[in-house]
This record gives C-alpha cells, structure tokens and sequence, in this order.
C-alpha cells in the first residue's frame, strides 16, 4: 500500500449543501502505461462505517485528477482510495471532516 497525497477543500453547496472538491495525483508505484484505475471516495460516519461512496475510472499517467463529490450529512471522515487491480496495489489516506459550521476549509495531506 502506498501514501497517496490530496487536497480536499470544503465548499457550500447548492440548496445550503456541503461539497468536497478532491485533487489528487497517483503515486508513482501505481502507474502503468494501459491500465485504467479506480479512485474511490468513500465517505465514513464516526464510527467508521460508509455512508457514501463515489468511484470514477481516471487513465494512466501522472495528471492530478479533481472530482467534486456531496457530502453525506453524517460524513466525519473522507477515505481517498486509488487501486491498480493489473499490480494489485493501491493508495489511500484518510482525511478528518471538519463540521459544516466550521466552515470552508482546504486541507492538504500527505
């Protein structure tokens, strides 16, 4: 498993929704010249479970990929997930929600 890098930035939505906007870039040990890979942003309550999930199919190469998502209202935790199934390896980091009346935040992760 390697360390994936993201920015996710938290945005008002339309009709008073919260939105993530996600910015990643897969590591280098997940890219193959013909592979197609899967990102997954899984969103998880407190207690871990998945009250969401978004997947979207990003080609091969080294180009940062953004995917804006809305969030779930019991979402506290977003799981960023790249797979490789052809190498059998993936890349995830876990990125703590900030509550909505917080407000807007950028939060970058390594």
């Amino acid at each position: 498993m390697e360390t994936l890098a993201a920015r996710v930035e938290q945005l008002p939505g339309e009709s008073g929704t919260l939105e993530f906007e996600v910015a990643t870039r897969m590591p280098d040990a997940l890219v193959s010249s013909a592979d197609t890979l899967v990102l997954a942003l899984v969103q998880l309550d407190a207690a871990g479970e998945r009250v969401a999930q978004r997947r979207v199919g990003i080609p091969p190469g080294g180009e940062e990929t953004t995917v804006r998502i809305v969030a779930d209202e019991d979402v506290r935790t977003l799981a960023i997930e790249i797979f490789n199934s052809s190498l059998a390896c993936a890349a995830v980091i876990r990125v703590p929600i900030l509550p909505e009346d917080a407000g807007a935040a950028d939060i970058t992760v390594r």
